[in-house]
């Protein structure tokens, strides 16, 4: 199959698509390894993120589940607010 040649393109990169080859992959994403490149900061890596006590992920998790429910909840009492107002003022 030939490449369609458009005359408003300037052969510029968009994004690099080497990686996905799904027709190898059976539609997978699968991303290519490459070596470490310099860092854009002036090549120093991050130092590396202790790793979380079991107080703090118990926190972590507890707060994370509260900030769910709180929106779920705004969810359920926005719903409840709807069929309240469609019963009392709209379907009368």
């Amino acid at each position: 199959m030939a490449r369609k040649e458009y005359e408003d393109d300037d052969g510029r990169q968009i994004a690099d698509m080497s990686g996905l080859d799904s027709a190898l992959t059976g539609g997978r994403f699968r991303p290519i390894r490459r070596e470490k490149e310099e860092q854009p900061d002036g090549g120093e890596e991050r130092p590396p993120v202790p790793p979380l006590s079991r107080r703090e992920a118990f926190l972590l998790t507890m707060r994370t589940l509260l900030a769910a429910l709180l929106i779920g909840g705004i969810f359920i009492a926005g719903a409840f607010l709807f069929i309240l107002f469609c019963v009392h003022v709209w379907f009368r």
